[in-house]
């Protein structure tokens, strides 16, 4: 239920118990509706909707349909998937997010060099209890980067006590924005009902917080500004693992890109 921008969502539904042979409507709400994405190779979606039909199968009638989602950043957000057939609909959610574990670069018209859009830094297998995370503006040839994404993940060998190894998330003037301490903004898991981040506000300026809650084993979360042409101002964090003498391991990654 989650996917990056560019990527096909393949998307498949099967009608039990009896044989339908009529068409269903397949309808999708996208996040911004003056944008106009397509089906892949057909490209005829238009008003965000089509007819479908359905296929005869041993268990009933099955329908499939690959919907390709944009590139850019007006791709991000929340859609919803609606079948519509003569018995009764069905809906779906899926999410595009931002984050990615991919680097990106994107070739100039002088074949000599690339410019980079995107590059992201990772630090792996942190064993200490407090991380000091510190962003700076990148530089490559013609291109500047400026932080965009931050995602941290904190895994713990102790089984059974995960509840008692945990993730806590501040800025350098010591405001907590993820932990489990009742002054945190973010305290427990943002995935919810047709939602997978919290949006809190940090020096006037709104960010996405995902966090997958303190009671499992790999403890995760991303910190990334609502607004799709807007830096991560903050430059200095602070990442405490709260814990006695249990193992653990953190691992972040911070994404920059190009935002002109």
């Amino acid at each position: 239920d989650e996917y990056q921008p560019g990527e096909i969502v393949q998307i498949s539904g099967k009608i039990k118990n009896i044989y339908y042979f009529d068409s269903v409507n397949l309808s999708i709400q996208t996040p911004d509706i003056s944008q106009v994405n397509c089906i892949e190779v057909t490209c005829d979606i238009g008003s965000y909707s089509q007819k479908l039909r359905t296929n005869e199968g041993i268990e009933g009638s099955t329908f499939s349909l690959n919907y390709k989602l944009g590139n850019d950043a007006s791709a991000i957000g929340k859609y919803k998937i609606t079948v519509d057939t003569y018995f009764a609909n069905s809906e779906k959610l899926f999410f595009v997010t931002e984050e990615s574990s991919i680097v990106k670069t994107i070739p100039t018209e002088t074949p000599e060099y690339i410019v980079a859009k995107k590059i992201i830094e990772k630090f792996n297998r942190i064993s200490d209890s407090n991380i000091s995370i510190v962003l700076d503006d990148k530089q490559t040839q013609d291109s500047d980067l400026v932080p965009r994404v931050i995602q941290g993940s904190l895994f713990t060998s102790a089984r059974g006590e995960e509840s008692m190894v945990n993730i806590q998330v501040s800025t350098s003037d010591g405001t907590c924005i993820i932990g489990q301490n009742v002054s945190c903004m973010v305290s427990e898991s943002t995935r919810k009902p047709g939602e997978i981040y919290e949006i809190v506000t940090i020096d006037d300026i709104n960010y996405n917080v995902r966090y997958t809650g303190s009671d499992v084993r790999l403890e995760k979360f991303s910190i990334l500004p609502e607004s799709s042409g807007t830096q991560i101002d903050i430059k200095d964090w602070n990442v405490q693992v709260i814990k006695d003498d249990q193992p653990t391991r953190f691992y972040y990654k911070i994404s920059y890109v190009n935002l002109e």
